[in-house]
């Protein structure tokens, strides 16, 4: 949990108590984790000062990301972590902390979402939701497809939905589901 006192909390199994409490620079916006927390863990938090840091086997790590606006999204990868900004450019950024590429988006950013087919490993994408409504799809910095709606998407979702592998779900600023 992030809290607006720069604090972010594990909860332990039974999410009755504060298992860990991390204090953060600066108030936690989003938070993404990878890999099991008891043995080996890494957790991104994107915070309100455009730094994102990173969290790895229980221990604020000194590593950390900074982009030049506040962050709009923000999704691991397995080869990057990417961040969406108020600047409407996506920045990836190797697991090591430098750079990998920055890309100007046409419009603003709603939201991000990772893409990923489990059956077919190492392919992962990531979708990003635009004001003007479209939803683009990147592989890397290269652009695979954009998805054209009639008002911009507010949220979405890939992933395992009954016996489909690959199900895309979109929600709009009106309150329909795509």
């Amino acid at each position: 949990l992030g809290t607006e006192n720069c604090e972010l909390l594990v909860l332990n199994k039974s999410c009755m108590e504060v298992d860990v409490r991390y204090e953060l620079p600066a108030v936690p916006v989003f938070i993404e984790s990878h890999g099991c927390y008891d043995v080996e863990s890494k957790i991104l938090v994107g915070c309100r000062n455009g730094f994102t840091y990173l969290i790895k086997n229980r221990e604020l790590q000194e590593l950390k990301f900074h982009i030049p606006s506040k962050p709009l999204g923000l999704v691991y990868l397995e080869k990057s972590i990417v961040v969406g900004g108020m600047d409407r450019v996506i920045y990836s950024y190797f697991h090591k902390g430098s750079l990998n590429f920055s890309k100007e988006m046409p419009d603003d950013i709603i939201c991000m979402a990772k893409v990923e087919v489990k059956r077919r490993e190492g392919k992962q994408a990531l979708a990003v939701s635009l004001r003007n409504g479209e939803v683009h799809i990147f592989i890397d910095k290269n652009l695979l497809h954009v998805i054209k709606m009639a008002e911009p998407i507010t949220g979405i979702k890939f992933g395992v939905y009954g016996r489909e592998e690959g199900f895309l779900i979109m929600n709009s600023a009106s309150g329909a589901i795509y």
